[in-house]
């Protein structure tokens, strides 16, 4: 059942298209989107464009009472005037990618105050503390006042449960649209307030303690769609398996693509997952240290460098062979061997010069080259 109410925020008043429906738990639910509000001088309805065109092409198109208004010094005096055009920016993107949609179902009470402070922070980069004034000043969603007292408040009330309910329906909804990129990186810190802080394996040599951050990214749009942390005494590997759960749940047993670098392959890696009961689906690079990939180069080390083997992309091209093959007695998988033959010839050019200059100076410098030896 669909119906507009009212609702009195302050001094103004504004519109709401509530549509009741019912959960997949068979539980009564509200949806309520902002279609406008009362002008407060005439008393009319004033809907917004949007709203106006979406029941035009549904066939019930809304009138809209024609008005001849004149307004005095006072009045003229007392009116104000607020910016729309980066909110109104940031609600269209929103829309477009589906992030408001999935605000709104995993924070039903107070998804328009979270969206009114990402689009602050965005547009002013600001401490939260100025919030109150950038609302003041923009014609954003209807939330009140937004002192510092009441985000402070509102930052407190969003619990883990609440942000992991936003991962799920942000996860879903991205994952129907476009595959998943994982990946998990360390950042070195000389706090000594986290917790998760320790020593390990740093892939920049810093001599510091650090944390590692796992997230998730959107392949084509590139949007961040989930983001933890995990201890910085773990490595990459060790931390797939509470990853891969979490992907579980967060896609609600739907099939998944997850493309993973080379920091993620073992052979227990590679085997959980193709065990895994969701039917994960994953695409993972194999470094060269693996005898398995070692195997794969060589099969096609003789043939790949062929015209039904190239792949152009863009300007550029590279052979490729795909093959399905035997990983072990009860897995077949995939391989993709790629040959770049540009950048070959270019490593092939820098080796012979390296070593026609070192022939060089031995042959001019043949007493300092037997000395070195010594």
């Amino acid at each position: 059942m669909t119906s507009i109410i009212r609702q009195k925020v302050g001094d103004k008043i504004y519109l709401y298209e509530s549509v009741s429906f019912r959960n997949a738990d068979g539980k009564p639910r509200n949806k309520r989107v902002p279609i406008g509000k009362i002008n407060p001088i005439t008393g009319n309805p004033v809907y917004k464009p949007e709203y106006l065109a979406r029941m035009a092409e549904q066939g019930t198109p809304i009138e809209i009472p024609a008005t001849n208004m004149t307004f005095s010094i006072e009045e003229i005096q007392r009116s104000s005037i607020k910016d729309y055009g980066a909110f109104y920016l940031f609600q269209s993107i929103a829309q477009s990618i589906g992030l408001l949609r999935a605000l709104e179902r995993a924070l039903p009470n107070y998804w328009q105050e979270v969206f009114n402070l990402a689009c602050y922070l965005i547009s002013s980069g600001d401490p939260f503390l100025y919030c109150e004034d950038w609302i003041n000043s923009t014609e954003c969603l209807p939330v009140g006042s937004m002192s510092s007292q009441r985000i402070s408040e509102l930052l407190a009330a969003i619990s883990p449960d609440s942000r992991e309910a936003f991962y799920q329906e942000w996860c879903q909804c991205r994952s129907e649209q476009e595959y998943l990129a994982l990946d998990i990186t360390s950042v070195s810190s000389y706090s000594n307030l986290i917790e998760d802080v320790e020593w390990g394996y740093n892939r920049d040599k810093e001599a510091l303690p650090q944390i590692n951050l796992c997230m998730l990214m959107g392949e084509k749009s590139g949007l961040p769609i989930y983001q933890t942390a995990y201890s910085g005494s773990l490595k990459d590997v060790s931390t797939l398996k509470t990853t891969l759960s979490k992907m579980n749940a967060l896609s609600k047993g739907k099939p998944t693509l997850i493309v993973m670098d080379k920091g993620f392959f073992s052979t227990k890696n590679v085997n959980a997952m193709l065990n895994d009961a969701a039917k994960l689906r994953f695409v993972i690079s194999v470094p060269f240290t693996s005898g398995f990939a070692k195997k794969q180069v060589e099969s096609e080390r003789k043939d790949i460098d062929s015209l039904q083997n190239t792949m152009v992309l863009g300007e550029d091209s590279v052979r490729g062979v795909t093959k399905l093959r035997a990983w072990n007695k009860d897995h077949k998988i995939y391989t993709h061997v790629y040959y770049n033959a540009m950048k070959a010839m270019k490593l092939r050019e820098n080796l012979y010069a390296h070593v026609a200059l070192l022939k060089e100076r031995a042959e001019a410098h043949p007493a300092a080259h037997l000395q070195e030896e010594e």
